[in-house]
Formats: structure tokens, sequence, C-alpha cells
């Protein structure tokens, strides 16, 4: 694997900050490692969402890595390849899993460790579940969707809010937004903008058959669903995916921090996600629960 990195770590907010580019140039995946002060009790990889969500989370996953580091644990983000800082490329499914894992094993080289969590935020979650199947890795999760097919139906439910909210939409089957609408754009084989981000056709026709079940792969794996939202229907449909993964065999457990998903506008009570006492409750769920979830892998002290 060809790295490059600086000659040493920066340190923000206390934590050691490492940023890389892993891969030849020209195809090369931008990548960085949050580290403890001390030996690092594990690797958690970072799995985040596309688009808008991606961009929605950034600051989220930037707090969560930290905090995560400040609790002895190796922290890695990276962008996916033809995102963010990394080489222009076309990513699907299955280069994205590939992407998590080529960031594992880098941070597992500086980290000193073999011992892996992965976290995914929405479609990442259907990622981080495929990315750490060899090694049945605990995995946790921000809204994950049931199926990459549900994720991309909802996607299409909000940019069409949107059209209808600036008024580009008439609501007629004539209306030349619907007719070229992104759904219809995918389905023939033409990357789209979605809420401001280009979806490949690419990505979208391969998710369209991954399902967060299946990418876990057999039990036992030891999986937290972490739901966030304020929907009472979102509510029940987390407890019976629970229950489905319980019935399998899997070490399943839940939680839900109540916050409104209106995430592609700002209202007027908008603040920095560092003063949003929502934020913090999802952070410190999932870092606790990082905490748990290594200390019930066999042979591993938390």
């Amino acid at each position: 694997m060809t790295a490059t990195v600086p000659s040493a770590a920066r340190v923000v907010d206390g934590t050691r900050h490492l940023p890389t580019f892993l891969g030849d140039r020209g195809a090369a995946r931008f990548a960085c490692l949050h580290l403890p002060d001390g030996p690092a009790r594990a690797v958690v990889v970072f799995c985040s969402s596309i688009g808008a969500e991606w961009k929605y989370n950034y600051r989220r996953e930037v707090l969560l890595a930290r905090m995560l580091a400040h609790g002895g644990f190796a922290a890695v983000r990276f962008h996916y390849l033809g995102t963010g800082h990394s080489d222009d490329g076309v990513a699907d499914f299955g280069s994205m899993v590939a992407d998590a894992r080529l960031a594992e094993g880098w941070a597992h080289t500086v980290a000193g460790t073999s011992v892996s969590l992965f976290f995914g935020a929405k479609f990442g979650a259907l990622v981080a579940a495929a990315a750490g199947r060899p090694s049945a890795a605990p995995v946790v999760a921000w809204g994950a969707p049931a199926t990459g097919a549900d994720y991309f139906r909802e996607l299409f439910r909000l940019e069409r809010a949107g059209r209808l909210g600036s008024g580009l939409d008439t609501g007629s089957d004539a209306s030349p937004e619907l007719a070229d609408s992104p759904r219809l754009r995918l389905a023939r084989g033409e990357p789209a903008d979605v809420l401001g981000y280009t979806v490949p056709a690419e990505l979208y026709a391969s998710a369209q058959h991954v399902t967060f079940d299946d990418a876990l792969g057999p039990p036992p794996r030891t999986v937290r669903l972490i739901e966030v939202s304020v929907e009472r229907a979102a509510q029940r449909a987390l407890r019976r995916r629970v229950d489905r993964l319980a019935a399998r065999g899997f070490r399943v457990s839940s939680g839900r921090i109540a916050e409104d998903r209106s995430w592609w506008f700002h209202d007027s009570d908008w603040r920095p996600d560092e003063e949003r006492e929502s934020v913090r409750s999802l952070l410190v769920d999932t870092v606790q629960w990082c905490g748990t979830a290594l200390s019930g892998l066999s042979g591993v002290s938390g």
C-alpha cells in the first residue's frame, strides 16, 4: 500500500490527527486517522453516507472521531474514490467497501492494533456492515436503511419535496422536471443530481439489491442501530428490525435520538453541532457502545 503522510501528526482539540492519501497517484483515497495519546484499544472505521448527507454529517463525524480518540480508540475517516479530497473516479457499492477495508488496513498498521469496529451513517451503514463482515466486526449505525433501494427512494422523496417547495415541480406527469427526474435518469444509466450532488449510475445500480441484514453476514455479530428521528413510524420500524435480527442470532441493541431529520434546510433555530444536545447524546451513545462492544470481544480487554 502506498501512503503519503506528513512527518508528524497534527494536534487538534487534544487529539492527534494524521492525514494521508492511500493508493497510487490518480486513484488515491484521502484518509485521516485520529489517534489517542496512548496505545489504541481498537480501530473504528468510519463509513460515511453520500452526497448531501455526507456533508450534513461531516462535522458530527469529526467530533465523534475526536471523542473516540479521547476514549482510547483510533478512528479513521476516509473519502470514497471520486468524493471529497480523494482522486476522481466512479464509485459503486463494491468500491466503497474496498475503500473502507483499505483505510482499515492502513489504520491497523499505524495504530498497532488488529481489532476493528465499524461505524456507518445512513447509506454508509450498508458499507460498514459489508466491510466488517470478513472479521465479523461489531458495527454501529446511525439511521441504517433496510436496503439500498429504500435509501434512494427516501432521497428521491426529499428531492421531490425540494422541487415542490421551490415551485420547480408542477405536480403534472407532463412536467419536464418529472420526465427528467433523478430516478428516471439513474434508471436509464445516466448520472443524476440529487440534492446538489451527483450520484453515479453505477452506484445506484449496484445498491439496488444490497440489504443491511445480508451485508452483516451470518450471526453472531454485535450490532447497534441508532435512529435519529422524531417520527413514530421510524421507531416502530426500528423495533421490528431489532426483533428480526435478534431472532436470527445477532447481538443487537438500539437507541433513539429525538431530532428532526429536516437536514436539507436550516430553520430559525439552527445551531452548530457543538451546541446541540441531541448531537452530544448521539456521540456519547456511540462512544459508550464502542467501549461495551470492545469489552465483549473474545480476548480483548475494554
